[in-house]
């Protein structure tokens, strides 16, 4: 016995030091490809970066095609929208890596510095902390945990921020708004840094993303209203360091927060107007805004109603939940055409959506009919652990059976 331990104790030695080498090993092998937020606080970004690009390119989408998908004005019924369920597909097949809340301690360094690298910037005060997890700061769920996380979600980096500790305590778990029961992200900064613009697209990213749909609004939710939202977005534009940072996170990740590269899909989601000449990084909203046309119908009585909107287009609705949709554009004309069928009246949103600046040289329009019949389920299949952490266990399970083996087989020859 006394030899069988002399043997396995140096054995099991070897194990856990090879383990610890391959985690050390493809850690530093993650580290190395991640990229440093190149970006600055309020400053204007106007165009994507080469990174954005390549990865629509990649995802084989972009605005052209999102922009065609319908909204909803109910935010009720946002989550059963087209365009939703498209946003939410990208953003969730695209994230190959699911970070750990541990892992985040060295993150920040690229995440959250500015200007490629150096001190860490506190979330709501920009103050310097850092450049490395020392226990000086925390790390704030911009979406707390007690509404609705549980899970992969409450671990994303893309809406875990690096804040002091007072800043950490002072907002505590309360919702995002103007009103006097609402957290204002300003206030920490006294006014230098606006985040009222970034704070609603992270939200946005973990509603879209994470399926979060149930706690959203509100005091219970994260945001105010949609009113709220929509506002801070128009009048808090992304700025380089959100952009940096979405470069940051991808490299991690693998995935974008949609609604920093293209904040114009964020008003086409809930049917608002996208604002005349409105700032982004894709430059897609500078063409004069666009309208979104949505049309719902809640009884199956027999009516007609004709309305127009901007580009030319009539929408007319008949009988029984059958809806025609004609859009003429200058320099050309597409028409779609959905029929709804007697049962399907009253439950149905039809929506019509048409990309900003479209109409001159040609007009494309899409309608797009949805019909709800039970709640989506938004149960995500992402992995519990990634390739690398399956490799470093699979390899110290080796080292392990290999151990055992030349054990037996000294074990039999003494015996011999």
């Amino acid at each position: 016995m006394k030899k069988f331990v002399k043997v396995l104790a140096p054995l099991l030695m070897i194990a856990v030091l090879c383990t610890t080498l391959l985690s050390g090993l493809s850690f530093s092998a993650s580290a190395a490809s991640y990229v440093y937020n190149w970006g600055e606080r309020e400053e204007l970004a106007t165009s994507l970066s080469q990174m954005a690009i390549d990865w629509y390119e990649d995802e084989g989408t972009g605005y052209d095609e999102l922009s065609q998908l319908s909204g909803s004005s109910s935010t009720s019924s946002v989550p059963s929208s087209k365009l939703y369920k498209e946003l939410q597909s990208l953003m969730r097949g695209a994230h190959s890596y699911i970070t750990s809340y541990s892992a985040t301690k060295s993150m920040y360094q690229y995440t959250d510095c500015e200007n490629g690298g150096g001190k860490i910037s506190s979330f709501y005060s920009g103050k310097a902390v850092g450049p490395t997890w020392d226990g000086s700061f925390n790390r704030e769920h911009t979406w707390p945990n007690s509404k609705g996380l549980g899970g992969n979600d409450e671990n994303d980096i893309m809406m875990l921020r690096p804040t002091s500790y007072s800043e950490n305590s002072s907002r505590g778990n309360t919702a995002y708004g103007e009103g006097s029961s609402y957290y204002h992200p300003n206030e920490e900064s006294g006014g230098k840094h606006d985040l009222r613009g970034d704070v609603a697209r992270i939200c946005l990213y973990v509603y879209c993303r994470w399926g979060n749909t149930g706690n959203m609004w509100g005091q219970s939710g994260v945001m105010e209203s949609k009113d709220v939202l929509i506002q801070w977005m128009e009048e808090d534009p992304v700025d380089t360091w959100e952009l940096g940072r979405n470069d940051s996170v991808q490299s991690i990740t693998g995935t974008r927060n949609v609604f920093v590269d293209y904040p114009e899909l964020a008003f086409l989601l809930f049917a608002e107007d996208i604002p005349v000449n409105y700032q982004s990084p894709s430059g897609e909203g500078a063409n004069g805004g666009g309208t979104p046309i949505v049309t719902t119908t809640t009884t199956t009585t027999s009516t007609t109603s004709t309305t127009k909107g901007q580009g030319g287009t009539t929408t007319t609705t008949k009988g029984q939940g059958d809806t025609t949709t004609t859009t003429k554009g200058q320099g050309g004309a597409t028409t779609t055409t959905e029929q709804l069928s007697q049962e399907d009246a009253g439950n149905t949103t039809a929506g019509t959506q048409f990309r900003p600046g479209m109409a001159m040289g040609g007009t494309s329009s899409t309608t797009a009919t949805t019909t709800t019949t039970a709640a989506e389920s938004n149960a995500d299949p992402d992995p519990l652990l990634d390739t690398t952490q399956w490799l470093i266990i699979v390899g110290a399970a080796v080292v392990i059976i290999g151990a055992v083996i030349v054990i037996v087989l000294v074990t039999r020859k003494k015996e011999e």
